[in-house]
C-alpha cells in the first residue's frame, strides 16, 4: 500500500503524549531535592503527588467527554 501524506495532527498527539509523561517522571525524579529543600515529609510529598494524579484523572473524564462524538455527529469511518 502507498503511503499517504503525512499526518502532523497524529505526531501532534504522540508528542503531548510523552511530554506530558515527562511531568510525571520530573516530579518523582525531583522528589528526594525537593523534600529536602522544603522540609517536607513523606507525607505531604505524596499528596502533592497524589493531588496531581486525581486532578489529571478528572481531566481525563471531563476532556474525553467533551471528545466523543454526539449522535448527530456520527462516527468517521
Amino acid at each position: 500500500m502507498p503511503r499517504k501524506k503525512f499526518d502532523w495532527w497524529l505526531t501532534g498527539i504522540c508528542t503531548a503524549r510523552v511530554f506530558n509523561g515527562l511531568v510525571f517522571m520530573t516530579y518523582a525524579a525531583a522528589l528526594p531535592v525537593l523534600q529536602k529543600e522544603w522540609k517536607m515529609t513523606a507525607t505531604q510529598a505524596g499528596s502533592i503527588a497524589g493531588g496531581f494524579q486525581l486532578g489529571y484523572a478528572v481531566s481525563l473524564i471531563i476532556f474525553s467527554s467533551l471528545a466523543r462524538p454526539t449522535p448527530k455527529q456520527g462516527m468517521a469511518d
